[in-house]
Parts: structure tokens; C-alpha cells; sequence
């Protein structure tokens, strides 16, 4: 087991996401069958992450994560709460160079965010 503060790392992916496309993310974590698409928006207003559920499965869009020096969370962003009770959340960096992204993502439980 591996362990990122007080949380338990329980998924780390590197994606490299050509312009345009998206990312799908299926898991089974622990039971709970997540799952994830991943969007980037480069034309927004202000850069920032958002979280919807749609249907079946969670969609983030990252927008305006088109830094070729990189972007990333200051800190794990809450997805949901695991059937026993942990929280589940999320960090990423991305890097976007000529319109590709390279993104890590990763995927944490327990813990709280402070």
C-alpha cells in the first residue's frame, strides 16, 4: 500500500490526451464500480476544475489547464464518500504542449482535506 499524507493512493495514471479527445476511467474501487471522463477546456474564462455527475459516472473538466510549465491541484479535490465511509478524492497535474495534454491523475482514499 502506498500512502500520500494520510491518504491511501489507490489509482496513478499517465495519460497523454491529443487534442480534442477525452479520458474514460472504469475502476473498481473496492466494490464501487467509478467511473470517470475526463474533458480539457482550453477557451474558458478563468481556469479552474469542474464536477459533475452525469448518469452513470462523474465528468471533470479541466478548463484552462493549457500551461506548457504545468498545472496542477494545490490540494486533493473530494469526489464522494466510498460505501464504507472514506472520502474519495482526486489529483492532477497536466502539462499541454502544441495542444496535447499529459496528464497524471490519481485517485486517493481516507483522510480528510484540511
Amino acid at each position: 500500500m502506498e500512502k500520500i499524507g494520510n491518504r491511501e493512493l489507490v489509482y496513478s495514471k499517465d495519460f497523454i490526451v491529443p487534442e480534442g479527445e477525452q479520458v474514460e476511467i472504469l475502476l473498481d474501487l473496492q466494490g464501487w464500480h467509478l467511473k470517470l471522463v475526463i474533458l480539457f477546456e482550453p477557451k474558458g474564462d478563468a481556469q479552474g476544475i469542474t464536477l459533475k455527475p452525469i448518469d452513470d459516472h462523474a465528468e471533470i473538466t479541466f478548463v484552462k489547464w493549457d500551461n506548457g510549465l504545468g498545472t496542477c491541484t494545490s490540494k486533493p479535490v473530494e469526489l464522494g464518500t466510498h460505501q464504507t465511509g472514506k472520502k474519495v478524492f482526486f489529483t492532477a497535474t497536466n502539462y499541454c504542449i502544441g495542444g496535447t495534454n499529459k496528464l497524471t491523475f490519481q485517485i486517493l482514499m481516507g483522510g480528510q482535506n484540511d
